[in-house]
């Protein structure tokens, strides 16, 4: 789907489907140049904002060898090639001048609802081509986006346990630079 009018969103938004929007992160205004030095310099920059996400917030190394944040931001850098093997990680942040300055890089989406609920916390989830989380669950309460800002991902969605008998099958999709995913927040099956 290109990118909606809130009107056209509103309708399909809550259907328990997922969605892809491609171009939604360009036409929402969000910078696709945005590097991992410029997340880096963003942390950075604010006093206790590395240390922040050790402390309130949540680090989630994966399969990867990294301990926490500063570890990634002192070992990996976009010319580095560091690590030689695969990684990925995730990290909320909890900092509330770093969400303010990636609002600055990444508004709210025009299509959205005014009523939307969404969450201050944002997720950041990085890492190298052909690594990604394993296959888990999670529980969003609120509608969920993500935007892809570099490369392409694979997503492979599966029905949550309460609805495998309706639908069985696996849901692979790819995401693109530019392109938004809406979560799929099932109401029922």
């Amino acid at each position: 789907m290109a990118s909606p009018s809130r009107a056209t969103f509103n309708e399909l938004a809550y259907l328990s489907k997922p969605i892809i929007i491609r171009g939604g992160a360009i036409s929402t205004g969000m910078t696709t140049n945005f590097t991992f030095e410029t997340l880096k310099s963003l942390f950075e920059s604010e006093p206790d904002g590395i240390e922040s996400v050790a402390e309130e917030c949540q680090f989630l190394p994966f399969r990867s060898s990294f301990k926490n944040l500063q570890e990634v931001f002192d070992k990996v850098s976009t010319d580095s090639g560091y690590p030689d093997t695969p990684w990925y990680i995730g990290w909320s942040n909890c900092h509330p001048g770093i969400a303010g300055k990636l609002r600055k890089y990444f508004p709210r989406p025009k299509f959205l609802p005014t009523d939307s609920e969404s969450s201050v916390i944002d997720w950041i989830f990085i890492g190298s081509p052909g690594y990604g989380a394993s296959m888990h669950l999670d529980y969003v309460r609120r509608p969920s986006w993500q935007a892809q800002l570099t490369g392409r991902k694979k997503w492979i969605l599966n029905p949550p346990p309460e609805c495998e008998s309706l639908c069985s099958q696996f849901l692979s999709l790819y995401i693109n630079a530019g392109d938004m995913r809406k979560a799929i927040v099932m109401k029922s099956c």
